[in-house]
């Protein structure tokens, strides 16, 4: 799994499901700088855990705060 595929996935992911506007969506930016609220954080962290078998907790979850933190967790624990 390299790290643009799973970029665009998580850009799809967004887009689609939370309607977030894809020019947006870039590796250095903060997820609440794209318009993710506390409800969508949770259903997108419960995507990535579903989709990629990682457990995450809420300490990981706090320090997980730009797309690019995002990627790289999912390259180093990505179980699927």
């Amino acid at each position: 799994m390299k790290k643009e595929e799973i970029f665009l996935h998580l850009k799809n992911f967004l887009i689609e499901e939370f309607e977030k506007e894809s020019s947006l969506i870039e590796l250095d930016k903060k997820l609440a700088d794209i318009g993710m609220d506390s409800l969508d954080a949770f259903d997108f962290f419960t995507m990535i855990s579903e989709k990629y078998g990682i457990e995450l907790d809420q300490k990981m979850i706090m320090e997980l705060t730009t797309v690019s933190d995002v990627v790289e967790f999912i390259l180093k624990n990505a179980k699927n």
